[in-house]
């Protein structure tokens, strides 16, 4: 395998419109040497002045080259917006709410995750936990994302970082791309990480939605057609995060859904709705040959970035590594030479005193003595780890390394 160069191309053209009285300037941004910047059906191929389209490009296209391998042109990717401001009273700005994806926008950021949950009527709702009493008003702790309709979810108030109660709804995952359409000069692209429905496991033994387990694959899908179906157009806006192949996604769309006995799309479909779309390949705990291998078989076309997992100095994936003759620095510097992408990962940051939470609102302290992911410099360190795109809860601490 060479190692491939990137090409970037920027440049400014006026165009005199309406007698000369006004002027559009577009950012040319050319496909790598890895092939064209999307997939066949993108829409971004046949429109790429539309700024979120430029956005995706810059995205796809790191300036290797320009800045050398310990450039910095990190992407911070705030996660669930930008949240935990305020006062602590109703004013405050809560996790996964439409003030919080506008607060982010009007801050600059072109790229943001967000938390997709299915309700029980397969409506999709931008939230994190299984259970609603955590982040909401709701006093039961029997209700969940799975067991409640999504009208009676969406009347719901979000609490703060500190668990006061709002002035904030959940909205529906509709409403956010709605905000993003709304703002469309900003060209904001949105990372789905879709949260199929899972077991809960306590001391290793399953005590909760057991037939659950068997079943992830089925339920991301699932996650993924109900986002599909509201959301039937401007899909471009959307960067689907998944653990499956493509071939896993295009054959699992023309399957039959175990829930309606329905297909969702006729054999031969699911590739058209794959092409419509980038994705964020999410490989974590894998063997350095697995990570490799998927990587190879997602590619560059179809790929937005890749998230790894690397977690510390004696991970595989952050030392040097020999594959098929060549040798590399890190998984970094592979995805960079064999794709041209840009590699990352999630920073696992404490959320509260009790530390980061699972889907089922139980919080857990990371042991950071074997998982760096919250040392912002232990990415950096890594050759081509500037370029990284970095989901966390603290996106201004990056853009002060980045600066």
């Amino acid at each position: 395998m060479s190692t491939r160069s990137i090409k970037r191309v920027s440049g400014r053209f006026r165009a005199a419109i309406v007698a000369g009285f006004l002027s559009i300037q577009f950012v040319f941004i050319v496909g790598s040497a890895h092939g064209d910047n999307f997939p066949e059906d993108h829409y971004c191929n046949d429109n790429p002045f539309v700024p979120v389209c430029v956005n995706l490009a810059s995205l796809k296209n790191p300036p290797y080259s320009k800045l050398g391998i310990f450039g910095r042109n990190v992407i911070a990717v705030p996660h669930r917006g930008l949240w935990g401001q305020g006062d602590g009273g109703v004013d405050s700005i809560p996790q996964g709410s439409i003030a919080a994806i506008s607060a982010a926008i009007d801050y600059g950021y072109k790229y943001i995750e967000v938390d997709v949950m299915r309700t029980q009527d397969n409506q999709p709702i931008m939230f994190h936990d299984y259970p609603l009493y955590r982040l909401t008003s709701e006093k039961s702790v029997l209700k969940n994302t799975f067991n409640t309709t999504a009208d009676y979810i969406t009347d719901l108030f979000l609490r703060t970082r500190d668990g006061q109660l709002t002035s904030h709804k959940v909205v529906l995952l509709e409403d956010v791309v709605d905000l993003l359409d709304e703002n469309s000069t900003e060209g904001v692209a949105l990372m789905l990480d879709l949260k199929e429905r899972t077991a809960l496991f306590k001391n290793g033994e399953c005590v909760q939605y057991c037939d659950e387990q068997y079943f992830k694959r089925v339920n991301w899908l699932l996650n993924l057609n109900a986002v599909l179906d509201a959301v039937p157009s401007n899909r471009y806006y959307l960067i689907p995060k998944t653990f499956l192949l493509p071939s896993e996604i295009i054959v699992g769309l023309s399957q039959t859904s175990p829930e309606t006995g329905e297909t969702r799309y006729a054999p031969g479909l699911g590739s058209t709705v794959f092409d419509k779309l980038l994705w964020v390949p999410v490989i974590v705990d894998k063997e350095l040959e697995e990570v490799i291998s998927i990587i190879d078989q997602w590619g560059p076309r179809h790929v937005a970035a890749f998230e790894t997992n690397y977690k510390n100095p004696s991970d595989d994936l952050y030392n040097g590594f020999t594959h098929n003759g060549t040798f590399y620095n890190s998984i970094l510097d592979y995805i960079k030479r064999e794709t041209g992408l840009r590699g990352g990962y999630y920073s696992y940051e404490a959320e509260s005193p009790e530390g980061a939470y699972s889907r089922w609102a139980i919080g857990e302290m990371n042991n950071s003595t074997n998982d760096h992911r919250a040392n912002y410099y232990f990415a950096l360190a890594l050759s081509w780890g500037g370029f990284g795109v970095y989901t966390t809860d603290y996106p201004s601490a990056w853009n002060e390394i980045n600066d």
